[in-house]
């Protein structure tokens, strides 16, 4: 079985994403059955601070993975954690085509991305996605996508996004990896409560290193 934790802090002068925002991500899958699937439950919080009011987004879902051949896929029922409704779906699918290419694709119904301005005043969203990822080998990926968002205040997000990622250093304890990403996108309305500009382009790059502090037969 797997447990992962996702934990992010920020602050900031401004409050166009929220001056104060926190966000905790819990997933939690099941040991494999029969070599092909397992279950798993998934719990988001979600935390801004904006002047006219605190916005929170609580949800819990379970769902199952499958995992076969070329076949990788999952599918998750959703809802908010306090019984309240906003029933949602995800599913994500991927097909290794060959030993390069991995065809990729996501739908979400109730989608979490929906800008939490938004989810304020009851705004909801579902998005659609396509995309491909290249790795000729374990020290160089390259990934392509497109996504689709529709929401229910007649705002639409088209986005176009590239990502890569080269290892630098390869060492049993310590591993450096330089990233990037560039995209370009544009939406459908800007006079909504939420920050949706009409064009956008995004451009940055970083570094990951990864050490490994403590190694015992299974765990690590």
């Amino acid at each position: 079985s797997e447990l992962r934790v996702d934990a992010t802090a920020l602050d900031s002068s401004g409050v166009t994403f929220g001056a104060r925002q926190r966000s905790l991500g819990l997933m939690w899958l099941s040991a494999p059955i029969d070599y092909r699937y397992r279950w798993f439950v998934r719990s988001v919080d979600n935390f801004a601070k904006f002047p006219e009011g605190d916005s929170h987004r609580r949800r819990l879902g379970a769902g199952l993975q499958y995992q076969f051949g070329r076949w990788l896929a999952s599918a998750e029922l959703s809802g908010r954690r306090d019984g309240g409704g906003e029933l949602g779906l995800r599913g994500n699918a991927e097909y290794r085509f060959n030993d390069y290419w991995t065809l990729l694709s996501s739908v979400e119904l109730q989608s979490d991305v929906v800008p939490l301005r938004g989810h304020r005043v009851g705004v909801e969203s579902d998005l659609i996605g396509v995309g491909a990822r290249y790795a000729p080998h374990e020290s160089l990926t390259l990934q392509f996508g497109a996504e689709l968002e529709n929401l229910s205040d007649g705002n639409s997000r088209q986005q176009l996004a590239a990502q890569g990622r080269k290892r630098l250093v390869n060492r049993s304890k310590f591993i450096l990896e330089a990233l990037g990403e560039a995209s370009i996108g544009n939406r459908g309305r800007d006079d909504v409560p939420y920050f949706s500009p009409l064009r956008d382009v995004g451009v940055w790059a970083g570094a990951e290193g990864q050490w490994r502090v403590l190694s015992r037969y299974e765990r690590r």
